[in-house]
């Protein structure tokens, strides 16, 4: 049974949300700055992420009996998005309370972003106490390797654990033989993951932000009004499609991958040259820029690691 705290707060939140929603719709200012709109589609892109990958999380590793909701673990759980945030819903709410202003610019929005925000925190640290009853010293140690919401430091810290576990001579995903990991081989490896880490961060965004202005150009259109849809919005939507499924393939293939994403970024280039006038240089530093660097990270990564031993590069495969 729940507690009249938290039947309170899940309120408060519930009103708060539906509020912010609802306003952001029918506030939303079509003449307002352009960089702040889209700025807050990507930190709702973002949102979405952390929303939706809990789900999926909890049900393959949380032990959930049959028939119960998703929440319900009982086991505890720190793979996956787990290992970023330790609640990354929570983070996900508190992504989309700050984006939602930033889409409207509307004061009102803002205030209630505020409130959804501090019901998030307190909700956040309510069940933190109940989980340490719950699963004891094994949530202490996790809430000491993983923040709360901080999701950078989270991936940072992950990003370094992953690193250093590969190095180790007792990594368990490294078979015993004679090669020894010398310290150019060491160099090589941490500069390509490095390289190859900055590659997808960068792509992922170029993308995510890509989707986010098609999400923005369509629902001005569906909502507003403000946008003839015509060729230029086609070109938009091919373009939004192209990126996701480039950043998709090199993040499989680096080799071929960075190859292809370089030359899209300078066909996207041209084509944010030819039709921006006078913002080209504005024009290209958001559109096709960012993927020719991804990709040439990309390119770097994988030309690195053919400088490792084979063997090494066979026991650090990501």
């Amino acid at each position: 049974m729940k507690s009249p705290r938290i039947a309170i707060l899940a309120t408060i939140l519930t009103l708060a949300s539906v509020g912010q929603i609802i306003l952001a719709i029918f506030l939303y200012d079509k003449d307002g700055n352009v960089a702040v709109i889209n700025l807050g589609w990507v930190i709702l892109w973002i949102s979405a992420i952390f929303g939706w990958l809990p789900i999926y999380t909890l049900k393959k590793w949380g032990g959930v009996p049959k028939g119960k909701s998703y929440v319900q673990t009982t086991i505890l759980v720190d793979r996956g998005v787990y290992t970023i945030v330790r609640h990354p819903q929570y983070l996900a709410g508190i992504l989309m309370g700050a984006a939602l202003p930033l889409i409207s610019q509307h004061w009102a929005v803002a205030l209630l972003g505020v409130v959804v925000v501090i019901t998030l925190s307190i909700s956040a640290y309510d069940e933190e106490s109940s989980a340490i009853d719950k699963f004891g010293e094994a949530y202490k140690e996790y809430m000491r390797r993983v923040p709360r919401f901080n999701f950078l430091l989270g991936l940072v810290r992950l990003a370094k654990a992953r690193i250093n576990r590969r190095l180790k001579s007792n990594d368990p995903f490294q078979k015993p033989d004679e090669v020894e990991l010398t310290t150019v081989n060491d160099l090589h490896w941490r500069e390509a993951q490095a390289m190859r880490w900055a590659a997808r961060v960068i792509s992922l965004l170029a993308a995510a932000s890509w989707l986010l202005i098609m999400l923005d150009i369509l629902l001005c259109e569906m909502v507003v009004g403000c946008i003839t849809v015509t060729w230029e919005t086609g070109l938009l939507v091919f373009l939004a499609v192209v990126s996701v499924l480039s950043t998709v393939f090199a993040w499989r293939r680096e080799g071929v991958g960075g190859l292809l994403m370089t030359l899209w970024g300078l066909v996207f280039t041209i084509i944010a040259y030819a039709t921006s006038r006078p913002y080209e240089i504005e024009s290209m530093l958001m559109t096709g820029v960012p993927f020719m660097i991804a990709g040439g990270l990309f390119l770097a990564s994988w030309w690195s690691r053919k400088d490792v031993p084979q063997m090494l590069a066979n026991h650090h495969k990501v």
